[in-house]
Formats: C-alpha cells, sequence, structure tokens
C-alpha cells in the first residue's frame, strides 16, 4: 500500500502534465497553501486554482477543506478540484471537476473544528 507521501509525488506530476498539455502555465504551491495546490495561468492570463486529490484505485470519497470549499465558492469559474485515482500499477488517471461546490448547501461551522 502507497503511503502519503508516495500518493502526493505522482498526484500533483500527473496533474502538473496535464496542465501543460492544455496549454498552461501551473506553478505548484507551498504545502501549507490554504485552499489550493495549484495556480495555473492560460494563454490569455487568466488565473485558476486547482486543488488536487489522490485516491487509491477504488476508494470512493474525497475529503475537502473549509478553505478548499471558500475558494471554490468564491472564485467558482477559476476553481477545479482535481481527482486523481492512482492504480495499484500504471499511471495515475486525472478528472477534472469544474464547480464543485455550488450545490454543498451552507456550511455548519461545527463541522470544521
Amino acid at each position: 500500500m502507497l503511503g502519503d507521501e508516495e500518493i502526493h509525488l505522482p498526484i500533483t506530476d500527473a496533474v502538473l502534465a496535464t496542465e501543460r498539455l492544455l496549454g498552461r502555465v501551473p506553478d505548484e504551491m507551498p504545502p501549507n497553501n490554504k485552499g489550493y495546490d495549484i495556480e495555473s495561468k492560460d494563454a490569455t492570463g487568466l488565473l485558476f486554482f486547482i486543488e488536487v486529490k489522490g485516491r487509491i484505485e477504488g476508494a470512493d470519497t474525497v475529503t475537502v477543506t473549509r478553505s478548499e470549499i471558500g475558494i471554490g465558492r468564491n472564485k467558482p469559474d477559476q476553481f477545479i478540484l482535481a481527482l486523481v485515482e492512482v492504480p495499484s500499477s500504471g499511471e495515475a488517471t486525472v478528472r477534472y471537476q469544474r464547480r464543485p461546490f455550488d450545490e454543498a448547501g451552507e456550511l455548519r461551522r461545527e463541522l470544521f473544528l
């Protein structure tokens, strides 16, 4: 079984590569950056905020933070939730979810203490 650090590297690298294939210029944020993992600019200078979430093949949930939801709601057209499935062998699969928190409802503070 892969550890957190072993999962982080291939999923982030997969999203950075995907961004480059899309013609954007990605920049990985420091590990303590709240709300997103990658900033990526397109050819017009539009900035995208990408939160990367990886899961081992077959997992059916991801966990998001209040900060990530906040960025997603404040910049809905520029926020991307990148879901990366990491198989036990082979390459990671990247899926982009646009506007992932549009229907999240009211955030109760006690859920995020």
